[in-house]
């Protein structure tokens, strides 16, 4: 799927998080898990273990002493922190980071990212104005697809949408 470089993509309101939950999402044909630690930090991660390709949405997630998170692999439960290194049982030894983190903007309850590249386009102020007027009462899927660059906008980065749902209200 083809987009603008530089461009915000919407990702997830913090409603949708729950704490030590990881979930699963896709992004321009790239999945990753997200996750939020119980101090409220959010973080992603590549969703394929670097061992054996295991999904890590399937982990868990696991307190460490400080109180932030890591994700546990479902196979062998290894433990990455948010910035993709292997926590290594009994040692505050720091590893080399094997998982590139997703960089995430977090606006209020919206999470963001440019995917990787360089800003080029800020964060738009509505989605910032609905989010503060109006409250998140869930999601209806979780589901990706690709879409044409008008549908995304009609639909304001909501796609668990079908283009025209809200038709009326532009």
């Amino acid at each position: 799927m083809e987009h603008l470089q530089g461009s915000p993509w919407l990702l997830a309101h913090r409603a949708m998080l729950k704490p030590n939950q990881p979930q699963k999402f896709a992004l321009l044909g790239q999945d990753y898990v997200l996750w939020q630690d119980p101090q409220g930090t959010i973080a992603a991660l590549p969703n394929a273990c670097p061992h054996m390709g295991a999904m890590l949405s399937e982990g868990w997630c696991v307190t460490q002493p400080e109180g932030s998170s890591a994700i546990a692999c479902p196979f062998h439960a290894l433990e990455f922190d948010r910035q993709g290194r292997t926590i290594l049982p009994g040692s505050s030894k720091q590893t080399k980071a094997l998982l590139p983190p997703l960089e995430l903007v977090i606006q209020g309850d919206l999470i963001w990212t440019y995917g990787g590249y360089e800003p080029k386009v800020p964060i738009p102020e509505l989605m910032n104005a609905i989010a503060a007027e109006y409250e998140f009462i869930g999601v209806t899927g979780e589901r990706s697809m690709p879409t044409d660059i008008l549908s995304l906008l009609l639909n304001m980065h909501d796609y668990n949408h079908q283009n025209g749902t809200h038709r009326e209200l532009f």
